[in-house]
């Protein structure tokens, strides 16, 4: 039986399009003053303030925006059932998102100019690598949790495993080197040696993933030819 337009299931959630306006609108707004200020007052700025005066706007974005869409999940959520912990996880990572952007505000306000740029550069990267760090076991876990239910796919976990070594490695690498190494080179050989880095991640991990998706794919796609026959010879 074809369902009519207007049905439950065709109807947008309530609120969602007042939401989408404010953030529209919002967006906008951040843009007007992004162009604004850095049109009009960033040069009586140095850059390292500059950079905390985009992110503060951010944040402020963030702080009008994030608890709206947070209360209207929360209440049209509750019709559907939700995995456990979920929304410990989400409030975690939210806070700790908050956090980052703080530290990073405050930083660039107040502690930038005493450092290089390649040793601020590793100071993000490392402060982002802690806020990973406190994300990615939590998640993990979780998702390990929720997903044993799951039939996974045959060569996945130690292809993540590997991921996830490689992924942290890259960013260890990276700070290391812009902290201890990146001043002895020329702007242009430090992009090289970030680049050939990246380079070497995706050498490890394309190949790898690459095999698997095929062996994965002629898997699936044998599966669903011995279904169709299975279909063709009930008929």
């Amino acid at each position: 039986m074809r369902r009519k337009y207007g049905d439950s299931e065709d109807r947008m959630p309530p609120e969602l399009a007042s939401r989408i306006a404010v953030s529209i609108v919002v967006g906008i707004g951040w843009l007007i003053f992004l162009i604004l200020f850095l049109a009009f007052y960033a040069e009586g700025f140095s850059v390292y303030w500059n950079l905390a005066i985009v992110f503060a706007s951010l944040l402020v974005m963030c702080a009008i925006l994030g608890p709206m869409w947070a209360y209207w999940g929360i209440k049209t959520g509750r019709a559907r059932k939700r995995p456990p912990g979920e929304a410990a996880m989400v409030a975690v990572s939210i806070v700790t998102g908050v956090g980052w952007l703080i530290f990073l505000i405050l930083f660039l306000a107040f502690y930038a100019e005493g450092f290089s740029i390649y040793e601020n550069l590793a100071i993000v990267l490392a402060s982002i690598l802690v806020t990973g760090a406190i994300r990615g076991p939590m998640w993990a876990y979780w998702g390990m949790k929720i997903g044993r239910a799951q039939k996974k796919p045959p060569g996945l976990a130690p292809r993540v495993a590997v991921s996830t070594v490689v992924g942290c490695g890259w960013p260890i690498f990276l700070i290391l080197f812009l902290a201890f190494y990146a001043e002895g080179f020329s702007t242009y050989e430090n992009l090289a040696i970030v680049l050939a880095s990246i380079l070497v991640v995706c050498v490890i991990l394309a190949p790898m993933w690459a095999y698997w998706w095929i062996k994965t794919s002629r898997a699936w796609k044998k599966k669903m030819r011995n279904a169709s026959k299975k279909k063709r010879t009930r008929k």
